[in-house]
């Protein structure tokens, strides 16, 4: 499993790290930890596990707030415990950082499996041990602190970037989001995790030097994820592809909602010696102000929020939808194709179960490859529910020959009984048609079954309508028009 072809990668990183960290210039040991960085420790049965702890200024002592999971490498992992972040520390310390901390408070904690416990059976984070541990140690601070269980967010680098892939598949429901960093694993272990569906409700930000010497990994995750369907933004550049993003447009994208985002920065960084490129990345994203409010916005998402129910081209394009908690808000989101951008047609409460594309959207930009996604934000304003469909332009499969055929129904206008003519060419082919009486407006104000080719239209009120009859191959729309029978 992961463990077998992962873990020698771990060693080899932490042998690399023995050897050269002294001359890189990575390993500092006048390195000054925040004395709000508290030192604490866990027993885990019976296993002494030192861990530090941020605890941030709550503005409202009833607010929860975030909390960061930082997961350390190779470059700390079997380090003494006096050594502990001294090592490419900025993993952790980084989110410590004064003005991130008071544009978004949070919690932060860095456990460490020290030395002493290499082969004591923690020696690695996907391990059965640290696991537990992991799970223990949230479940203890989720009691005692005030923090919000639904924004929880994982991140480590280089051995902790592994394990930000791979502790998921054992913590199920605790993360919103992942945010590896420089992480040696990749395909075919993580490929695996994705096809098992592990990351669907999760967001995932992967940061990666080019350079650095397992880049390729991620790529190849990332790939994983496009053939899955899933929407990926690479921000600087995949490959030899340079792509560069403009800040605007990143910042369009997280206002997309979007989940998935690649970072592969190009700058030179041998010069400063080799693991210079295995760590500076994650200096230079933890001071990214995109990427921290695209971290903060992050919800633990509930797969049953939202789902459609129908997307139907026969009423302007009605979308219709079932929501768990009908009071929260709800985007109506809209492109034309892959090519094109989201665009927010409209902010309505989850409850109204419908919207119509058109006129919000020109019906000629209405094509095969459009899409309409719902965005569900609860009552503080944090997407949690998402629901995506396909607009097809025809979905009835209407036959080219039929395509501009009319039904002929008599008398129009009617005040009781309409009936129904069909096209002789199609008449007598056993065809049962549904039909539905809408208003102008687009409500549905009588629908059923034609039974013997005849209708009773005489519940409805006076007015202006349209009838749509419709079968499993044809589709017929009219206008009808109902009168007074007195008149």
């Amino acid at each position: 499993m992961i463990k077998n072809s992962l873990f020698p990668i771990a060693i080899l990183l932490f042998l690399s790290w023995q050897d050269s960290s002294a001359q890189s210039g990575i390993c500092n040991p006048d390195i000054i930890i925040p004395d709000e960085f508290e030192s604490n420790e866990f027993d885990h049965d019976g296993v002494t596990i030192p861990y530090r702890l941020l605890t941030p200024e709550i503005p409202d002592s009833n607010q929860k707030l975030p909390l960061i999971v930082a997961l350390h490498g190779a470059e700390n992992f079997g380090s003494p415990r006096d050594r502990f972040l001294m090592c490419a520390g900025s993993y952790a310390l980084g989110w410590l950082a004064p003005s991130l901390q008071k544009k978004y408070p949070s919690y932060v904690i860095a456990p460490h499996l020290y030395d002493d416990l290499f082969f004591d059976g923690y020696d690695g984070w996907d391990e059965e041990k640290p696991l537990d541990f992991l799970k223990r140690l949230i479940d203890q601070l989720l009691a005692t602190e005030k923090i919000d269980p639904n924004r929880i967010y994982l991140t480590g680098h280089s051995m902790g970037g592994i394990g930000t892939f791979t502790v998921p598949v054992k913590l199920k429901d605790y993360f919103a989001a992942l945010m590896p960093m420089n992480t040696a694993g990749g395909c075919p272990e993580v490929c695996e995790i994705i096809n098992n569906k592990v990351y669907d409700n999760l967001s995932i930000w992967a940061i990666h030097h080019r350079n650095d010497a397992a880049n390729s990994n991620v790529r190849d995750v990332f790939d994983q994820l496009k053939s899955q369907g899933k929407e990926v933004y690479s921000t600087h550049s995949f490959g030899d592809e340079i792509i560069n993003l403009k800040t605007s447009r990143i910042e369009e994208l997280i206002e997309e909602h979007q989940r998935y985002f690649h970072t592969e920065y190009r700058y030179s960084c041998h010069s400063n010696g080799i693991f210079f490129c295995h760590t500076s990345s994650m200096d230079t994203i933890l001071r990214d102000p995109l990427f921290q409010k695209w971290v903060f916005r992050q919800h633990k998402v509930d797969a049953d929020a939202i789902q459609i129910t129908s997307a139907d081209s026969t009423n302007n394009y009605a979308i219709h939808w079932k929501a768990k908690n009908p009071l929260d808000s709800l985007e109506v989101w809209f492109r034309t194709s892959a090519a094109t951008k989201w665009s927010m047609l409209d902010k309505i409460p989850a409850g109204k179960g419908s919207f119509e594309l058109v006129p919000a959207v020109m019906e000629s930009d209405i094509g095969q490859d459009s899409k309409v996604k719902l965005v569900l934000l609860n009552d503080t304003g944090f997407t949690y529910g998402f629901a995506e469909s396909d607009i097809k332009k025809v979905v009835t499969g209407i036959p080219e020959k039929h395509k501009k055929r009319k039904i002929f129904f008599y008398p129009n206008p009617a005040s009781k009984v309409i009936h129904f003519k069909l096209p002789d060419d199609i008449s007598g082919t056993g065809l049962k048609y549904k039909y539905k009486v809408m208003s102008t407006g687009g409500a549905i104000m009588q629908q059923g079954e034609v039974q013997e080719n005849r209708l009773d239209v005489t519940e409805l009120p006076i007015g202006i309508y349209l009838l749509v009859l419709e079968s499993n191959t044809q589709l017929f729309k009219q206008r009808l028009v109902l009168v007074d029978p007195a008149e």
